[in-house]
């Protein structure tokens, strides 16, 4: 077998475990023992045989790992086993709704979404405290469900940034039909992801409660929900990213969405007579591709809506309709299925299918975690002193490009300066951060570039003040809570070998500066980001913005290429999106947010300038004390159409805004 035959095999060998693994959703998730995570079990103390109660004991770790300042935050490693719960776990040490203190972290990761539970004690809480379906509007009088929460990230301002709960299973037991399994919030970074939430006799308040005061935005993620009264609960004030969501066997309904809901791939499962499935309340925002909703309830809709609504590829059985809405000045859609469907006008400024883009949407890959710790590499490994003063560049370099290993670990408690260029080894799959805030001091030409290599997929993950990333490669790269360097206005130079064709010095410098020909996956980031090339693709889930003032600053700038977004919150009246003639952007859910009077007021630039390219958008939804006047605007073969607030009939929001050039929908969706 030749070297190239043999390279060739071995990557098709591992997409077909990549692949397999995505589709199981399933992860074994291991750290080697100086990645500087703790283990509950073996550096806490904590019995996972499921017949100790370990509540007062955990909550402590916890609390430990809560970290007041944004320098440093704990991670927290759950190995497989069972721990025994007789109260809640709660991630934040100030909870009081009058608190403004800021709380990074922890991080709760478990060794396997199967294997590893939380499991509430039965009979702890046999009766609800608070009944979530008799809400009011915005979904914040719910304070007492907090204290029967298994799981909880807290109720307190929009200052729990950066929450991660990730791979293991909340388990709220029998005879607790006061519960909710999980109650998630979080503040512009985090996740919740590959967790499932289950009651073992169907009884409890909600699986998933995402409420509080000012919760999110964030990210929701592969999740399946079995059992409850309500499955999920949604009460955001700013857009939360939801993918890949089932929710079996709810008592009452599937989803009850106060907030802002942008989803992909959700599927509900109603085996109760008579009950809809989703209500939309009167403030609620939601907008979902892909929705499968099954019932027995034909004299229902499927849906109940009272607030803005957008939905495609939505397939229902059961119901006497898909949707009905509550306003009589709203007619609602006949039959079951919806290609595609919002409350309100399509808005658009020249003549083109008033219908979305339609991307193609792609799932990231799961990618397995190397459980044989000799193949991991760590800049400790090579006399990184990892002060933040020293020049680590050499050693951090030398851990990237280390024959024979495949992961690196970035270890909590170290900073490592970094004074020049990085270049990511070609046999590494997977980069991991474990400090959670602030891995690496910076310099201005720092930089780490991911190129060609032997694996199909690099994985970057759990890294925040790296610096810029620049993508030139045809592998698939996933970039998972990494957050560059973007707070200083002028731009890095480039590294030795890369084009010269960066953004001007007017820009802020750019976190993610993808020019490659694969896949590009990108998940909870807020880093400003330049896609400059026809055959790059990206899948970004979860972005927040919110750069310092300035005039029409630019976080997203699509030159070439493709960008298909769910869930996007900025704040600040001075940003804007470019798309240029090469590039297309499909975004779903959009949350404009600003509310200081001290901040950049707004001026003569749009929202999204969209430049002879192919650009859709549903839901956006602007929100505070002001806002953005200019809308939209859009230039088409040299003549330029600007949709403002005057001009647009929803006002300061839309439904679905369409601009592009029909004849292109062909190629872009790959038909």
């Amino acid at each position: 077998m030749s070297i190239s035959t043999g390279i060739w095999v071995m990557v098709t060998a591992m997409l077909i475990v990549f692949e397999a693994a995505g589709q199981a959703g399933a992860q074994e998730i291991v750290y080697p023992p100086n990645a500087g995570v703790f283990n509950v079990v073996t550096d806490g103390g904590i019995d996972n045989g499921g017949t100790t109660d370990v509540t007062a004991k955990l909550q402590q770790i916890i609390n430990d790992g809560t970290n007041k300042t944004q320098r440093r935050l704990q991670v927290l490693y759950f190995p497989k086993g069972t721990y025994l719960v007789s109260g809640q776990l709660q991630m934040k040490l100030d909870t009081s709704r009058a608190a403004t203190s800021h709380s990074h972290g922890p991080w709760l990761v478990g060794e396997s979404k199967e294997g590893t539970i939380i499991r509430l004690k039965d009979g702890t809480w046999p009766k609800p405290m608070y009944d979530l379906e008799k809400g009011d509007e915005n979904g914040r009088a719910v304070q007492k469900i907090y204290e029967q929460t298994v799981l909880s990230c807290g109720d307190s301002t929009n200052t729990t940034f950066n929450k991660i709960i990730r791979n293991l299973t909340v388990n709220t037991g029998k005879n607790n039909a006061g519960a909710v399994g999980v109650m998630y919030n979080t503040s512009n970074t985090g996740f919740l992801g590959e967790v499932d939430i289950i009651s073992e006799d169907g009884q409890g308040v909600a699986g998933l409660a995402l409420a509080g005061v000012e919760n999110g935005p964030g990210q929701v993620r592969n999740i399946r929900i079995r059992g409850f009264d309500i499955g999920l609960y949604n009460a955001t004030d700013y857009v939360t990213a939801c993918s890949d969501i089932t929710i079996q066997n709810p008592n009452k309904l599937g989803l009850v969405n106060h907030g802002q809901t942008a989803g992909e791939s959700i599927v509900i499962e109603m085996d109760k007579t008579g009950a809809t499935a989703i209500r939309n309340e009167k403030n609620g925002v939601l907008s979902v591709v892909g929705l499968t909703i099954k019932g027995n309830a034909p004299s229902q809709p499927a849906i109940m809506n009272d607030g803005s609504l957008y939905v495609r590829d939505l397939k229902t059985s059961g119901f006497a309709s898909a949707v009905h809405n509550s306003d009589a000045k709203e007619p609602s859609p006949s039959g079951n299925e919806l290609d595609e469907y919002c409350t309100g006008a399509v808005v658009g400024l020249f003549e083109n299918s008033k219908m979305s883009l339609r991307l193609p949407i792609k799932k990231q890959p799961l990618v397995p975690y190397e459980q044989d710790f000799s193949k991991w590499s760590n800049p400790l490994d090579y006399e990184a002193v990892g002060d933040g003063q020293a020049d680590d560049t050499a050693a951090v370099q030398k851990a990237l490009n280390e024959p024979g290993k495949t992961h690196v670990v970035i270890p909590y408690g170290k900073r490592f300066r970094i004074r020049g260029p990085l270049t990511v080894g070609p046999e590494v799959v997977r980069i991991v951060g474990t400090t959670g805030v602030m891995p690496f001091s910076v310099d201005d030409n720092a930089s780490l570039t991911i190129g060609d290599g032997q694996s199909p997929v690099v994985v970057v993950e759990g890294l925040t003040n790296c610096p810029t990333i620049y993508v030139r490669t045809q592998r698939t790269v996933v970039l998972d809570s990494v957050r560059s360097n973007c707070e200083k206005p002028q731009m890095p130079k480039a590294p030795p070998g890369q084009p010269k064709n960066l953004p001007p010095a007017k820009y802020f410098t750019v976190g993610y500066y993808l020019m490659g020909s694969g896949d590009v996956f990108v998940n909870d980031t807020g880093t400003t980001l330049v896609v400059d090339n026809p055959r790059q693709h990206v899948w970004l889930r979860h972005y927040n913005s919110e750069l310092g003032q300035g005039a029409a600053l630019v976080p997203v700038e699509v030159k070439a290429g493709s960008v298909w977004m769910l869930g996007w919150k900025s704040e600040n009246l001075c940003q804007r999106v470019r798309i240029h003639k090469e590039g297309v952007m499909e975004l779903i859910g959009y949350n404009n947010y600003e509310v200081s009077s001290t901040r950049q007021k707004d001026g003569d630039w749009p929202i999204f300038e969209v430049i002879e390219g192919q650009f859709s958008c549903s839901s956006l939804n602007q929100r505070g004390s002001q806002s953005n006047k200019n809308l939209v605007w859009e230039t088409r073969n040299g003549a330029t159409r600007k949709l403002t607030v005057k001009e647009n009939p929803g006002n300061k929001n839309f439904g679905l805004y369409t601009g592009y050039d029909p004849r292109q929908l062909p190629a872009l969706r790959g038909e």
